[in-house]
Order: structure tokens, then sequence, then C-alpha cells
């Protein structure tokens, strides 16, 4: 039982599967497996009932057969072995030597009490024991080499499968989390190139705005690339680890050599365990350039603050009395609204909303780029923003972009919402008493600023296919204080 792994490939035939060396008097059992004489009888020495350790079976009684053939075939092997040893060539005896290290590793896995083999696995304690150790683990499950290795790599197995499956989340997150930077990167370049455009129309004493607008946006930009970059780098250190633990399994579970594979395996167990039960926290970092501060028509807002060289008269944008909610009074030149307590216009008409207090613009956009600003005062509710012509007027209404509506409102005088597929609250600085709104009809944006100090609000993005129209509503006024009217402005551009 004592001799080394063979350099001659046809030596793997002749290894016992207990002590997992050359067979020492080969015996045969009825189920056909050989083992060693010496290692047959001390694993039925601690059985009651004979069995084979390959296949299980078991026998009614002790009985083997000594196998003289495979016996004098081993000796014929070996001394075969011998001969090609002594015609070895320098590549050929460093394999040998690395054999001989192998077998020399043997030692290792020694009892360091009684100095014997250790041969079989204490479940309870996961740890290696001789058979003299045998009584200082009373009562405890102590399994044969290839039961322990079989009992681990299905522990193993387990831990395997959710690794697995956090390493395919993480390497479908890192994908999107790059394309989500390539996108952020192809976007600031277009709106960088659309405030040069701007820009490049104006004399060059406006230089200093342009320079100060692009460096907002590159700040944001590299505000919001630093934060993807920092959960992208997160990721990967993620994936690593993961991937590496991963790895190390694979490796421990490839092993052959029992003893190599059970040595440590508690603590590589715990290891492993404790990946499985850790959650992927991390996320897909998302977060859009706000493409309302970058692409608004600049010329207009330099151009409000250069009444030396240019003058803008706004050209009112009416409101249409056909489609106005009974309730609300325009006035005479049709540029305002305000709710009344009792009806003013008839109900029997197809274009009139009917149940909420909507009035639509008079004119409505096809194509083109257009603002208009409307005066809020000190309103402590309104809705204002853009319908399609084809919204349904009559019954209640949910102000949704997938039916017709972009639109932002105040409530409780000072919470602001844009309605948009999902409801958004806003962060708005003080209270602007007038709202600012831009349609790029070809680019299919619809921006709410503050009108004093061109703050932005809000930007829509969608797709536009018919004609769009200013939407007011002024909302009731049940506790007195929401009596003021909204005003509309029209500024061509």
């Amino acid at each position: 039982m004592a001799c080394s792994k063979s350099a001659v490939d046809s030596m793997e035939e002749y290894i016992c599967p207990v002590c997992l060396e050359l067979f020492s008097d080969p015996v045969i059992l009825h189920c056909g497996h050989h083992f060693c004489r010496p290692c047959i009888d001390k694993v039925w020495d601690g059985r009651k009932i004979p069995y084979c350790p390959e296949c299980r079976q078991k026998f009614p009684a002790r009985r083997y057969t000594v196998n003289r053939l495979l016996a004098n075939q081993l000796v014929r092997t070996q001394r075969l072995k011998q001969e090609q040893a002594e015609e070895m060539t320098d590549s050929e005896v460093n394999e040998n030597l690395q054999s001989m290290d192998a077998s020399s590793r043997m030692v290792e896995y020694q009892c360091r009490a009684h100095g014997k083999k250790m041969e079989l696995f204490c479940r309870e304690e996961e740890v290696l024991v001789c058979v003299m150790c045998v009584p200082e683990h009373f009562g405890h499950h102590l399994l044969l080499l290839q039961e322990a290795v079989r009992l681990y790599q299905g522990k193993l197995e387990t831990v395997l499968s959710p690794l697995n499956a956090n390493l395919e989340y993480l390497a479908e997150l890192q994908s999107k989390q790059e394309n989500a930077l390539l996108n952020i990167q192809d976007t600031s370049q277009q709106l960088e190139q659309q405030i040069d455009s701007e820009f490049a129309k104006l004399l060059q004493f406006l230089e200093e705005k342009k320079v100060k607008r692009i460096q907002n946006l590159k700040d944001e930009t590299k505000r919001i690339l630093e934060k993807m970059e920092k959960n992208l780098q997160e990721i990967k250190e993620k994936y690593s680890i993961i991937h590496g633990e991963t790895c190390t399994i694979l490796s421990k579970m490839e092993q052959k050599d029992y003893l190599a594979f059970l040595a440590g395996i508690k603590d590589h167990a715990q290891r492993f365990t404790k990946f499985e039960e850790e959650d992927v926290e991390l996320t897909l970092v998302t977060e859009d350039l706000n493409l309302g501060m970058y692409s608004y028509f600049l010329q207009y807002e330099v151009w409000k603050e250069m009444k030396c060289v240019l003058s803008l008269v706004p050209s009112p944008l009416r409101l249409d009395p056909k489609t106005a909610h009974p309730k609300l009074i325009l006035s005479e030149n049709l540029t305002s609204v305000r709710i009344c307590d009792r009806r003013h216009q008839p109900l029997n008409n197809i274009e009139r909303f009917d149940a909420s207090f909507y009035v639509l613009g008079s004119e409505g956009f096809l194509s083109g780029r257009h603002c208009w600003e409307v005066e809020v005062g000190k309103k402590p509710n309104w809705y204002l923003g853009v319908a399609t012509e084809s919204i349904d007027r009559k019954g209640a209404i949910l102000n949704k972009p997938e039916i017709g509506y972009w639109m932002i409102r105040k409530r409780n005088g000072t919470e602001y919402f844009a309605d948009d597929i999902v409801c958004k609250s806003l962060n708005v600085q003080g209270n602007p008493l007038k709202i600012r709104i831009y349609l790029d009809y070809e680019r299919g944006q619809i921006s709410f600023y503050s009108a004093e100090d061109a703050s932005h609000l809000y930007t829509f993005n969608d797709t536009f296919t018919e004609r769009l129209f200013p939407i007011l509503n002024p909302c009731s006024n049940r506790t007195g204080k929401n009596g003021e009217p909204l005003k509309l402005f029209h500024h061509k551009l």
C-alpha cells in the first residue's frame, strides 16, 4: 500500500479505491470490485454487515477471493515502470519528481496524535480522523472519504447555484451601466453642440454666458458620470469577488484527491455559505441630464437681458371660449381666465369641458418652437401645460401624457407636481409669479421654467403626432383664496 502513483498511465488501473494507492495483496468481491486485503478488512471491521465501499452492495458473509492474476500483473507493471525509469529523459524525470512530491504531501494528512493516515471524516466536527481517533468521536457519524466528498460536493453545488445567478445579474448590470455611461456622454456631447450652435448666433459679448452654460452642463455630466463610474466599479469589484469564489469552488470540486478536497473543508464551506447568504444590493444607477436646462431656446433668455439691443413685444395668445368649462369666465380680450360659482356657458357643446375647469388656447401648433408665459400670481392652486386636439373633454380627466396631457400643477400654496407617466414632485425654489412654457415640436420637448429667473422646473419628452394647444385650469375657489385669474402671454420667437 505504500507505493507511489506510477508514471505509467496503466498504473491507474491498480489503485485501491480505499487507500488510493497501488494494490497490496489484491482481492475481488462478489460484485467485481477490487481492494487491498488489509483495506477491505479494516472497512468491514467497523460494520456488522459487510458491503462494497465502491458500489455499496451488501453481502451475507465476509468473503472475497485473492486475485493472484492481478497481483502478478501488478508485479510485471512495476517491473516495466523500473525499466522505463532507467531510460527516462530529463523531462520525464521532472514529471516523476512532481509525482513524488504529490506522494510526499500525503504525509500532511497523517494524524498528528497517532501518526496514522486519516481515512475517516467526522460529520459533526467536520474534520479528518484516523482509525485510532474513533473512540474520541463516540456517537458521531464517521464517514468514508468518498461519502464525505459526495456530501460536501452537494453542499458546494448548492452554494454555487446562487453565486452563478449573482454573476449573471452583475454581468447584465455591468453591461447596462456601461451603456448608460455611453448614453450620458453622447447626450452631453449633443447638448454641448446645441448650445454652441445657439450661442454662435449672438455677438461676442455673449461668450461669457455660453461658457457658463457649458460649464454647468459639464459639472452636471461629471457629477452623473462619477456616480455611475463609482457604481460600475463596485459592480466590477463584486463580480470579481464572486467570480473568484466561484472559481475556487469549481477548482475544489474538481480535485480528485479526496484528502486534499476535505482538508479544511469546514472553513471553506463556512466562507462559501457566507457568500451564498449575502444579497447583491447593487442596482443600476440611471440619471438623465437636465435636458430642459440645456435644450431651451437660449436666445430668448438672453434677449430679455439685452434691452439695449433687442425689444420683444408680447403677442397675445388667446383662449378659446368654445372649450371653456361653464363656470369659467374669460376676459374680453380672451387672455385671462378665472373661476366663478355659477355657470356662464351652455353645456351643449362638443368642444367644451363639462367636468374639469379647463380651457384651451385658440391656436394650436403642428411644428416649430413656441414659448408663452402664464401669470399665476399668488394662486395656491392651478394646472397648466399642453394638450392634444383629440383629448376627451367630457367627464373626469386623468392628466397623463399617454392620453394627450403634459401638465404641471400647484397644490396647497407650496406643492408642485409634474403629471408625467409617474407623478413627480418638483423642487421649486420660492413661488414663481409667472410660469414660462417652451414647446419644441420636432424635438418632442415641453419644458416649464420660472419666468423670473429662467430656473428650470420640468421637461416632458415625447413624440408628437397631432396639433398641440396650451391648456389652463384656474381650479376651484372653495376657500375664497384662489379667485385670481390665470393670464396668458405669447412670445413669437
